[in-house]
């Protein structure tokens, strides 16, 4: 189990990662349990099912890359080819600064400027990073959380918002190839599972370009659709008034 504290404002929030069931914890305003495998009805707990992708770690290494989408293949072949250098457990700050200037720029990405993100030092002690590098500057970057035997996507972000399209193309392949040095690290790490961390359904992705795009990307990588439930207890009246407000000011919320 992993515990992640946030603050939003005057607000605490634990984020607990890995837990077989939800359970009540002290000193929070706001508690979420994600990812959950298991549907429980537990007092005072909203569920919210939803979908994510999972590739199985267990199958050769040789399976997995030839379940890639030949496209797939190739841009990470390109992203190599690019002299993209991939760094793992290095460039926290440089991330971070990049993850919110990302955030504020992409409409339905969270807050903006940061809001409600964990700290860097939860997000370095937490947290596996690994960043892509193109002639000294970093690009992006993509950080997961591990679990005993699961390897889960958790916060991404680049560089390729608002740029020329020659250099969208490369940080494109570079994002590809983040990816695939992810799963050969999880696999060497003796984990099961590989979590993209949510997928929208067919009905939410059908309603909007973007959303179909980021669910093409992932499942360019093969994988499995599986089901998993999130729950949240809120404890401050004070804190759900207000979040739910400052999510309309921030347009995260229609």
């Amino acid at each position: 189990m992993l515990v992640l504290d946030r603050k939003l404002l005057l607000f605490r929030v634990k984020e607990i990662h890995f837990a077989d069931k939800p359970f009540d914890v002290s000193g929070c305003d706001r508690l979420c349990f994600c990812y959950c495998k298991g549907r429980f009805d537990v007092q005072g707990f909203t569920c919210t099912p939803g979908l994510t992708l999972v590739i199985n770690l267990t199958e050769d290494l040789d399976v997995l890359w030839k379940k890639l989408k030949p496209q797939c293949r190739q841009q990470i072949n390109r992203a190599q080819r690019q002299d993209i250098k991939i760094t793992i457990n290095k460039y926290y700050e440089e991330f971070y600064h990049i993850f919110r200037l990302f955030q504020s720029q992409k409409r339905g990405y969270g807050l903006p400027f940061g809001i409600g993100l964990p700290s860097l030092d939860t997000l370095k002690r937490c947290g596996t990073l690994f960043t892509a590098e193109s002639q000294g500057e970093i690009i992006g970057g993509h950080l997961f959380l591990q679990g005993q035997t699961t390897f889960k996507s958790y916060l991404s972000a680049s560089k390729r918002l608002g740029t020329e399209k020659e250099r969208y193309h490369l940080i494109g392949n570079a994002n590809r190839l983040m990816y695939w040095e992810s799963i050969k690290y999880a696999k060497g790490q003796g984990l099961q599972e590989f979590d993209w961390g949510g997928m929208w359904s067919d009905e939410e992705a059908n309603a909007d370009v973007s959303r179909q795009n980021i669910n093409q990307f992932k499942r360019s990588f093969g994988g499995e659709m599986v089901q998993f439930y999130n729950y949240e207890k809120i404890y401050s009246r004070i804190y759900r008034i207000g979040y739910s407000l400052l999510e309309r000011v921030a347009g995260t919320k229609p």
